[in-house]
């Protein structure tokens, strides 16, 4: 009875408790027609049993989406394509996509009879609230029969996924930053002072313009040659992203990874931002599948696919961005970190990387950051800051040091918190008068 139970539905249910009453019923009180009644009901039961089982259906399940990468809060519609993989047409049917919480209620399909080998699509809404790499699937299916009194489960095969990436938040700058020689591509301005010989030249192509044509090259080749113009040399913004799951989620069960998601959200926005003010943009984070332990892009499309996917890691992860970001950084530009506060081998590492000049920003996540406190840059007074830090918990006082090393070398280092907008966050970076090592 419970296998019958599993596969009756609750009218179905009905039908056979009825059923059963009726026909004994009539056979105790002698009354024929309840017992045909009865018969009748549980012939009809027997039938849609006989149905499902004569029918066997199943399901291949393919999923796309549209885009195929998203942002938080992001809706987008998936299209579930099924294929009747079985011999046989399948009847009615039920389906519920099973999907992580994160992305909302389950949605629930009616499924028309299917022929065998066609295909049937159905479409749903998707509204993410957390970034990462979500599971779509699998597609539960209950096959029904015509008169809804049997549901009996169904395979399918294929499961999907969806990528969210963080939210990207405008942000606004008010003054020039990136100082220094660090740049991306050839400087122009090298070509004037070494003469017109310094350019490229390249063979004519259709279209070119005749005013460009080398004489000089075209008459030493026998070739048409025009001047290739250098490319604009483009400053440099690095940013450091420390994901260390020691640091960001300490072993107190009441702390969150609220810091961690902040970081990641605020790195996503300053990429996004320097890229569209023309800097080249570079994005250092930890990844032990790399030989190196650091994986680098120099794409946004790229930084977003990783920033979706980036989750808390090992401690040794921080040295190995750090020393990954030399070559970067030495020649100086804009110098990004986000960080909840490190040990001092790793500050004085973090310290050195700045050039003379050139612009350093930090965003030190506090997890007891609060009030006015929290937003308080230490370039107004760094001692300040690590005095208070030192009658707190261990994150407290990691974070005062970071924020008084990185202050006393020049940083523009700020303390935040989870709960500030990442807007309020630049504001505060930006407009820290320089201070430490000119």
């Amino acid at each position: 009875m419970r296998s019958l139970g599993a596969v009756l539905t609750q009218r179905g249910s009905a039908f056979l408790t009825a059923g059963a009453i009726l026909f004994v019923a009539g056979l105790l009180l002698g009354q024929p027609d309840l017992t045909r009644i009865g018969a009748l009901l549980l012939a009809l039961l027997v039938g849609a049993l006989l149905m499902g089982r004569l029918r066997p259906s199943s399901f291949t399940v393919t999923r796309s989406s549209n885009p195929a990468r998203l942002t938080v809060d992001q809706p987008t519609v998936v299209i579930a394509s099924l294929v009747n993989t079985s011999s046989r047409p399948s009847t009615f049917a039920l389906a519920e996509e099973e999907l992580d919480p994160a992305l909302g209620d389950r949605p629930r399909f009616v499924i028309p009879p299917t022929p065998a080998g066609n295909v049937r699509e159905v479409e749903y809404t998707l509204r993410p609230h957390v970034r990462g790499v979500h599971e779509l699937g699998p597609l539960r299916v209950w096959l029904r029969d015509p008169f809804g009194l049997t549901s009996s489960p169904r395979p399918s095969d294929g499961t999907g996924t969806v990528l969210v990436a963080p939210r990207i938040h405008p942000l606004v700058t008010e003054r020039a930053l990136g100082r220094g020689v660090g740049a991306d591509g050839a400087i122009p301005h090298q070509v004037a002072l070494h003469g017109e010989d310094d350019q490229s030249i390249r063979e004519y192509r259709e279209g070119d313009d005749l005013r460009r044509i080398h004489w000089p090259a075209t008459a030493r080749t026998g070739a048409m040659m025009v001047r290739q113009e250098d490319r604009p040399a483009r400053r440099r913004a690095v940013i450091l992203l420390d994901s260390r799951r020691s640091a960001h989620q300490p072993a107190a069960a009441a702390r969150t990874t609220a810091g961690f998601e902040w970081s990641v959200t605020m790195a996503a926005s300053i990429a996004a931002h320097v890229d569209e003010q023309g800097y080249a943009v570079h994005l250092l984070t930890a990844d032990p599948t790399v030989d190196s332990g650091v994986r680098h892009d120099n794409d946004v499309e790229a930084m977003l696919d990783t920033l979706a996917r980036i989750d808390l890691g090992i401690d040794e992860g921080l040295p190995h961005i750090l020393r990954g970001a030399h070559a970067l950084a030495h020649d100086g530009g804009l110098l990004v970190i986000l960080t909840p506060g490190m040990g001092e081998d790793d500050i004085l590492a973090l310290a050195s990387l700045r050039p003379a000049g050139s612009t350093g920003l930090a965003f030190v996540t506090a997890p007891s950051a609060r009030g006015a406190g929290a937003r308080e840059s230490v370039s107004d007074g760094p001692g300040r800051l690590g005095g208070r830090s030192r009658g707190g918990s261990h994150d407290d006082r990691a974070a005062g040091t970071t924020l008084a090393v990185l202050s006393t070398a020049g940083w523009r280092a700020v303390r935040v918190r989870s709960t500030d907008t990442p807007m309020q966050a630049w504001s505060m970076a930006t407009a820290t008068q320089h201070v430490g090592a000119p």
